[in-house]
């Protein structure tokens, strides 16, 4: 309740009125998918116009992510503008799709499973992060996905986890050699090819865009 109930009104409120405040983070995200699909590269052109016409050149010129983020950019163009296509919405479904299943899975206690949930979803740590924006959130579930797959021994579903994560955020590639350093032992597949596996997913998401424009990328 104390996540979604807030960003779900607040996704509602935002189609009945432009006045409605909120983090550039969304609405970038959201343009720069409608771009794509239109067959631009969201990298290399300016928004000027749209809900970021009254945003400060240097947000409306630049694009600050990887491109897998655009994934999530993609709903609102597809399926319309409604209060389930705002972008902290989809961030929301997709990180409780993939964290809910991964926590259960987990080999740790109840009580640390549990307290899990609350950091990502409803203590401060993680909730205010779902309601400004989500793309934290989505990418932390992600990791936990990575790590829980690596401690089952499953290195595939581990490094594409990963792989996902390191396509859409920056920050998330300072954990791959952190990875690559765990050995095999037990039924903990080896990191190394865990990280292998992510870096080849994340870099084969990002060289199409260095190609079509490595200046604006």
């Amino acid at each position: 309740y104390r996540f979604l109930v807030p960003t779900i009104v607040h996704a509602d409120v935002r189609l009945e009125s432009k006045a409605v405040g909120m983090k550039s983070d969304v609405l970038i995200v959201e343009q720069a998918g409608e771009s794509l699909l239109n067959g631009r590269n969201p990298y290399a052109i300016a928004y000027d116009h749209g809900p970021l016409a009254r945003w400060p050149a240097a947000t409306r010129n630049h694009f600050p992510y990887l491109p897998g983020i655009f994934v999530v950019g993609l709903a609102r163009v597809v399926a319309g503008a409604t209060a389930w296509t705002d972008a902290r919405i989809v961030y929301l479904v997709v990180s409780l799709a993939i964290a809910v299943p991964t926590i259960m899975r987990s080999t740790a206690p109840e009580a640390w499973r549990l307290r899990v949930f609350q950091v990502m979803f409803v203590l401060v740590t993680g909730a205010p992060l779902v309601f400004t924006s989500g793309k934290e959130v989505l990418v932390l579930a992600l990791v936990l996905a990575c790590l829980v797959a690596l401690q089952r021994g499953h290195a595939i579903a581990s490094g594409v986890s990963m792989g996902m994560a390191a396509a859409m955020h920056q920050l998330t590639w300072v954990i791959i050699p952190f990875i690559a350093l765990i050995p095999s032992k037990g039924a903990v597949t080896s990191g190394r090819r865990v990280a292998a596996i992510a870096a080849s997913l994340a870099i084969a998401v990002v060289v199409p865009f260095l190609l079509w424009d490595a200046g604006a990328f």
